[in-house]
């Protein structure tokens, strides 16, 4: 998977047979994940290809966005209820990594003892439960769990053994160091969505707040993270200890995220295999105890970072929306795509929605105008 932003951003964003069903996958998407936005305007080569897919994306927006009656009312507003989590640069990846998944999936069938010859990261092995049957999530978990005892003696064998353990753990976050956040001045002289920003300095409060925890031991449970991104940053941060706490409190809720999951399925195998025997038994069907057993391989904790951001990205949301309701429609705040279509959920039919709504209707129709960065943090926003 190594490059596949890079490969989306050259084979399709900026080809011009594609231009038609690009624009159409970020108007349905509702633009970019931040994530993905960065990485594209990093990547991907600012031609005129490139920005006649920005420029017609805006335009299908705006469309969309002036379409009235129900009817329209209804699709928009189920559009809006998933951008957050649509994007056609994750499609591009999870459809990417479909083959090699399956092609994994084979050799482990072939390979039953577990070789770690096979082994996987965490996010992968999170994947490949997708291509498990009933007969395979027991052995597939119980040979994760021998790749995440082998790793953890690595985080005491110096930097370059913790630094391949996290490299087990999360992958290769590609796009951490593009999210880390950064000093306010970068930021001054260029537009960036005041959600954006809120969530930006989010970020740096939880990373200055995990570092003091780290650097006197106090409630690091509160601060340490358990999703790969976040993890990764901890990393980036430059704090060893922070890096080396971060890792092991990731590698900890994995392995008891495993654990429990294991037992979970052998209390299953022996309930129904007890149940079966009394003529009362009605067997359900093989895809309802697949879903179920992939759901508890799959229930790891909660991010805590991930949490503190959301709440600061819904606070910044409300304040904007209640901007929207001063006097006169002072204040009226521009908004990246994504969030204004999270604001545009809750924001009242009437002259709140249509001021709102009237500010990004100016920045698209100028999209074409302030270069592709500045197209993307409005697509995407940048977190």
């Amino acid at each position: 998977m190594r490059g596949c932003v890079a490969r989306y951003s050259s084979r399709s964003l900026a080809n011009e047979a594609h231009l038609a069903a690009n624009v159409e996958a970020i108007v349905d998407a509702f633009g970019f994940c931040a994530a993905h936005g960065a990485m594209i305007a990093r990547l991907a080569p600012d031609g005129p290809a490139l920005r006649a897919v920005l420029c017609g994306a805006g335009e299908g927006i705006v469309t969309l966005l002036r379409r009235h009656g129900l009817a329209y009312e209804d699709r928009l507003l189920g559009m809006l209820f998933v951008a957050h989590d649509a994007c056609p640069a994750c499609r591009y990846e999870s459809r990417s990594v479909a083959t090699p998944l399956a092609d994994h999936a084979a050799r482990l069938r072939a390979c039953p003892d577990g070789d770690l010859r096979h082994a996987l990261c965490m996010p992968h092995f999170l994947a490949l439960l997708g291509e498990s049957g009933l007969g395979d999530l027991a052995s597939w978990i119980a040979a994760q769990r021998a790749t995440l005892d082998t790793i953890g003696p690595l985080l005491d064998a110096g930097p370059d053994g913790e630094r391949g353990a996290a490299r087990m753990l999360v992958g290769t976050p590609q796009t951490a160091h593009l999210l880390m956040p950064a000093e306010e001045s970068s930021t001054r002289g260029q537009w960036h969505c005041s959600v954006c920003l809120a969530v930006r300095r989010a970020l740096h409060h939880w990373l200055e707040a995990a570092r003091e925890g780290a650097r006197v031991g106090i409630a690091t449970w509160s601060v340490l993270p358990s999703c790969p991104q976040h993890i990764w940053m901890c990393r980036l941060s430059g704090d060893a200890r922070l890096s080396s706490l971060a890792t092991r409190h990731g590698l900890e809720a994995a392995a008891d995220t495993l654990g429990r999951a294991a037992a979970f399925i052998e209390r299953e195998e022996h309930r129904l295999e007890r149940e079966s025997r009394s003529v009362w038994f009605r067997r359900k069907s093989p895809v309802y105890h697949l879903a179920l057993r992939r759901r508890a391989a799959r229930a790891l904790p909660s991010c805590v970072t991930c949490e503190y951001v959301a709440v600061a990205r819904d606070r910044a949301i409300s304040e904007a929306i209640e901007r929207l309701a001063g006097e006169h429609g002072g204040g009226v705040p521009t908004l990246c795509l994504k969030h204004f279509a999270q604001a545009r959920i809750i924001t009242p039919a009437g002259p709140q929605r249509e001021r709102l709504t009237a500010v990004l209707f100016e920045r698209l129709q100028a999209i074409g105008e302030n270069g592709t960065p500045a197209a993307l943090r409005l697509l995407a926003g940048h977190a």
